[in-house]
């Protein structure tokens, strides 16, 4: 019989935040709020987050930094940062491709996917929204930090599929 590697980890200074995870909870990354504050920053000043009071809300319920930390407890602040900016930027880019007040019709929608996936092919697009150009910039951050040929492959198969 194989043995459940599952866990459910609640955050200590979430107390009614629980996180049921398919691996083994293995810690918290203890650069987890540093990553937060550079992704916030990476995030406004590529216009994705409204400025001033108003920004952090846009992702309060994401708790992406909770998720990286936790998949990624050992990693050191750059590369947490760096994912946290990933996952940041998902969350973002899909409440303003598909939320009911400000959603995209479907000929955007695909024209802001097309610019997404060219990207990550390495394709020159037509034009650069911010969604666009922050994403260029995080995946030529991101080609420095892992250069296998192999793991970006399967990044771009698995985030375009």
């Amino acid at each position: 019989m194989e043995q459940d590697q599952s866990s459910t980890l609640t955050v200590p200074y979430h107390p009614n935040l629980r996180f049921d995870m398919p691996v083994p909870y293995r810690g918290m990354n203890r650069h987890i709020w540093p990553a937060h504050d550079r992704k916030l920053t990476w995030l406004t000043e590529r216009g994705l987050l409204p400025t001033g009071a108003g920004n952090p809300s846009v992702l309060k319920g994401s708790h992406c930094d909770l998720l990286t930390g936790c998949s990624y407890p050992d990693t050191g602040l750059p590369t947490l940062a760096l994912l946290d900016e990933f996952v940041g930027w998902g969350f973002v880019i899909d409440d303003q491709i598909d939320d009911a007040a400000a959603g995209l019709g479907p000929d955007r929608v695909a024209a802001v996917i097309r610019e997404l996936t060219d990207i990550l092919d390495d394709l020159p697009p037509a034009r650069l929204t911010n969604a666009g150009a922050a994403l260029a910039d995080w995946w030529a951050r991101m080609r420095t930090v892992s250069t296998q040929p192999s793991w970006r492959t399967q990044f771009v198969s698995s985030t375009t599929a």
